[in-house]
Formats: structure tokens, sequence, C-alpha cells
């Protein structure tokens, strides 16, 4: 059953319902407090420990319900199962002869010696005889064998059914349907065809089961795979259709890193416990520590400082940089950015006045033209705001550092890098071409704290969160 709660969980997850480590443990430890046999008891345990908003409720009672339902035959099924019931009076004398005359003179298939189809071995017999929750049971038995959970993309519906009905014994079940028709002594046509119709519900049974696993495990999977495919493709090789998912994701993962870095906050505000004070305070209680007292350290929320290379190489990479950091403005407030190609000029006003496309499309027309000079962006970058870095100022350059053979002006670079708490330099070439043609990366990388290839948008994604793990 453990199994069976790690496989909910991540149904939950699925649903965008967040549950973490410790509420899975919960969860176990509540199962084991309640039992299994009462389902409404169990799923009241569950939600207390699962869900917290009305909302994760909500996904929270359409999920149990379908996982932990049983899976039903259809109305067409009851129909015919109902009818047989109603009229048995010349299927039993059929059955009955058809038996005898098999045990008598046919060959052993399975049956057992008795003189009734309920001696059908496998899957045959548990079709003739099994009521429908021991066939439910038995499908739920079959799928977990065979790890339905594991569904994850629509076409593989057909192929986990028949793994279901294999490990129900199919091949059983086929075998002993030929028996019954081949048999040189009274074949039995009748008893196959009932099998041959029962398999047929039981396999409509088991492909309504597995959609509903699908349903449950893969809904999101497709956009999830999506996704991962987006975050690892290099972004120069994007065409411009995918933009529009792009910004979607970085969005996303701007209020993932909004939610991690918020909660990080919070917990180092309360600070450490000044036992000294505490103890002093409560010398009048006997020393018991009814009051505590905490120590509390000022800290600054950090000023972002981001120049970006938007020439024609490296524009795009600016694009979801900026996009990315000017989505994290609960948690960076103050971000300023430059942008280059032969003359910088600072852009924020752009980025706040404007919708990002908009502002991107101003900044390119503005800036992005003219040949590559990096020396001569930080002279511009040390005249507008060189005095105002200090240890609270992180910053972040982009660009491949090509400079077209001018003057790098490293000595700038080392100035900031002297005065600021933290400068990151993002390239978006591979490393193998930091020392190639016109690139001053390797002088460049000296006066950084970090110096990494990033041309996706995980590395994005991971170098900004490790920059707001050391900041803020």
């Amino acid at each position: 059953m453990q199994r069976k709660l790690i496989d909910f969980v991540r149904v939950l997850r699925n649903a965008d319902v967040r549950v973490s480590t410790s509420e899975s443990i919960d969860a176990m430890h509540a199962m084991a407090l309640v039992g299994y046999e009462d389902r409404l008891l169990l799923k009241q345990a569950l939600s207390a420990t699962l869900a917290k908003t009305e909302e994760e409720k909500s996904s929270f009672e359409y999920c149990f319900e379908h996982f932990f339902a049983i899976p039903e035959p259809d109305a067409n099924e009851n129909n015919d199962s109902s009818s047989e019931q109603d009229a048995p009076t010349d299927n039993t004398i059929s059955e009955s002869s058809s038996t005898q005359s098999l045990s008598e003179d046919g060959p052993d298939i399975g049956t057992g010696g008795d003189d009734n189809p309920s001696a059908l071995d496998g899957l045959a017999g548990m079709l003739l005889n099994a009521d429908a929750a021991e066939m439910s049971a038995e499908i739920v038995r079959a799928s977990d064998a065979v790890g339905v959970s594991d569904i994850r993309i629509f076409t593989q519906k057909g192929q986990y059914s028949r793994r279901v009905l294999q490990q129900m014994g199919l091949e059983g079940l086929e075998e002993t349907i030929h028996q019954l028709e081949q048999s040189e002594f009274n074949p039995d046509h009748q008893l196959a065809e009932e099998l041959k119709q029962r398999r047929n519900q039981l396999r409509d049974r088991i492909r309504n089961y597995v959609e509903q696993q699908y349903l449950l495990f893969a809904s999101n999977a497709g956009q999830q795979l999506r996704e991962d495919v987006l975050k690892r493709a290099r972004l120069s090789s994007l065409d411009a259709h995918y933009f529009r998912d792009m910004q979607m994701l970085v969005h996303k993962m701007a209020k993932k890193l909004a939610s991690q870095h918020a909660r990080r906050k919070k917990i180092y505000k309360k600070g450490q416990l000044n036992a000294g004070k505490t103890i002093r305070r409560n010398i009048a209680n006997d020393g018991i520590l009814f009051e505590t007292h905490w120590k509390f350290t000022r800290k600054d929320r950090p000023k972002v400082l981001a120049i970006c290379d938007v020439s024609g190489s490296v524009s795009l990479y600016a694009r979801f940089l900026l996009m990315l950091l000017y989505s994290l403005h609960d948690v960076l407030p103050n971000v300023r950015a430059f942008a280059f190609s032969s003359q910088l000029g600072e852009v924020t006003d752009i980025l706040q006045r404007y919708p990002v496309e908009k502002a991107i499309e101003l900044i390119n027309h503005q800036y992005g033209m003219g040949s590559t000079d990096y020396g001569s962006a930080f002279l511009q970058f040390s005249d507008l705001c060189l005095d105002s870095i200090d240890r609270h100022t992180s910053i972040i350059m982009l660009g491949d550092g090509r400079n077209n053979y001018g003057d790098p002006q490293t000595e700038l670079l080392k100035a900031m890098y002297d005065r600021c708490q933290r400068l990151l330099w993002l390239n978006p070439e591979n490393k193998s071409l930091w020392s190639s043609g016109d690139s001053e990366m390797r002088r460049y990388a000296v006066y950084c704290h970090d110096a990494v290839e990033c041309n996706t948008l995980g590395q994005l994604e991971k170098t900004i969160s490790r920059m707001l793990r050391l900041t803020l």
C-alpha cells in the first residue's frame, strides 16, 4: 500500500498539488493510523495531510475518486450479464451437456475432471465464475504488476492494455478457446463463443481502466516533456514559433524562483536564538524559558545591474535574461538594465514602460546596431554608474566576449569586480571557444566571481538561482 500512496502523490503533483517529502511521510503515518478499510476516513486523513488550499482540495477530490476507483464493467456488459442470469434454462442445459461431453470423451483442457465449466483453470475460469468485484481486483493487481502508472504518452494505452491482459493469462485463455473449438470429440463452440465474448468485455474494461490511469498519471506529461525539451534546447536553435512557449516557461521559472527564495528570506529574517539574552530575561521565571529573544541582522535587498550585449549573435539570450530578471521583481526589486553593441545605454525605463516584446524590439533598434565593442561599453558604463556600485551590488554580464580585436579595457572590469558583491558573466558560447579568434573571455574571466557557459533556459535558471542563494 506504501507503493500505492507514492503513486497517488505522483498523481497529485501531476495535478499541480504541491506535496513535499515531509507531507508524504505524514500521509503514510495517517494511513497507518486509520487503515484502509474505511474509504471515507482514509480520504479525510489524506486530504488533511496533502491538500492545503481550496483549489488543491478540489484537485485532491478529483484525484482521490479516480485513483482509488475500481475498474467497473460498462453498461453493455452489465446488461449482458443480467440477461444471462434471467434466462438460464437453455444455457444451463447446453453447458452441462457440453461439459459432460468434454469430460467424458474430450481431451483434458484444464477442467480438473469436474463436469461443469466452472472447473476451467486460469483466466477462462475467472471469466466464467468471478464476480465483478473479484475481476476488478484482479485487473488492478495485474495493472500494478505491469507498471501502468508509468504510462506517459497517449499511444502507450494499447501497449499497456495488452500487457495487463497477458499478465492476467491471455495466452492460456486463447489456448483454452482453441481447444474447445478444435476438439475432435464434440467441440463446444457455444462455450468458446461465451469465452470470446467475455474476453472482449474484459479487454474493454482494461482499456477503460488504462485510459483512466493515463489521465491521472500523464495528463500533463506532454506539456512537461515539451517544457523539458525547451529548457534543454540551445536558444539560438529555436525558431520564433517557440517564443510564446518560451515566454510562458520563463514566467513559470520566475514564479518558482521567487517562491523558493522568498521562503528562504522569511526563514532568515527570524535570525538565531540569542541564548544569553533569553536566559537573563527569564531569571525571574526560575529559568523557565517563557520568553525567547532572537538575533536579527539587517540585510538590505541586493541591487542588480544587468549589462547585456544585444548584438546579433547574442541578442536572443539577452531577451530571455531580461525577461527573467524583470519577472523576479518581488525578490529583486532593484534591477537596472544596460544594453550595448558599439554604444551602451541604460534601458531600465524602456523595460518598465513597455511589454517585454515591445521593449526588446525598441532596445535592439536603439542599441543593437553596430560592431560589438566591450572596451567602449565598459568605459560608458563606468561613467554612468561605477560610483554607485557597492557591496550590495550584483553585476550580471551577458555576452560572448568577442571584442573585434579592440581594447578589452580589463582594468575597468577589475574596478567593477573590486567594488561589487558578485560579478557573474554568462556566455552563450561553448567554453572550448572562449580562447578562439577575437574572444577576450579568458582575460575577462579572471575578474569575475563566476564565468559560466549559459545557452539554454535550464542553465539560465540554475545560474540565477545560485546567484539569489548567494546574495539574498
